[in-house]
């Protein structure tokens, strides 16, 4: 089973209550149970997801300096990946984050006003890297086995 780390996140979480180690391993095996899967056996559970952003910034305008691997979010990722690392047949895949400079907040953009700007009004623009290619790396040499009919 190959997982998305950000999309389940995203899907199994909300703004209140962030996803962890039982609600992924219980969407696992909700999945697993699908009639569809029915007789076949779980080998393993590639999860990619990034680690933690780990560096500290200097916030543009005077906002100061940021250390994104002591924000709460680094804290829930490294905590959801020491979890998951223990978990029945998960396997971590790991990209890479990394921040490609500053932008405007969204809401500021939507005002058709004319706009004072600081260091408050702007967020990091923080991009992975890497996950998709090793998904499609790991199908890639999967693939040939689910060809075959072995597993």
């Amino acid at each position: 089973m190959l997982l998305d780390g950000g999309f389940v996140k995203y899907k199994l979480g909300s703004a209140k209550t962030q996803a962890d180690s039982a609600s992924i391993s219980k969407f696992v095996g909700q999945v697993s149970a699908l009639p569809i899967l029915a007789g076949m056996r779980l080998h393993r559970i590639y999860f990619y997801d990034s680690r933690p952003l780990e560096i500290s910034e200097a916030k543009p305008l005077g906002g100061g300096t940021i250390d994104f691997g002591a924000t709460d979010a680094a804290a829930r990722n490294k905590s959801l990946h020491s979890t998951l690392v223990r978990e029945p047949f998960f396997a971590l895949r790991f990209g890479e984050l990394y921040l490609e400079g500053w932008r405007l907040r969204k809401k500021l953009l939507k005002k058709n006003a004319a706009i004072k700007i600081d260091h408050n009004d702007l967020e990091p623009n923080i991009r992975q890297k890497g996950v998709d290619m090793r998904i499609g790396l790991d199908i890639a040499d999967l693939l040939p086995a689910f060809s075959t009919g072995s597993s």
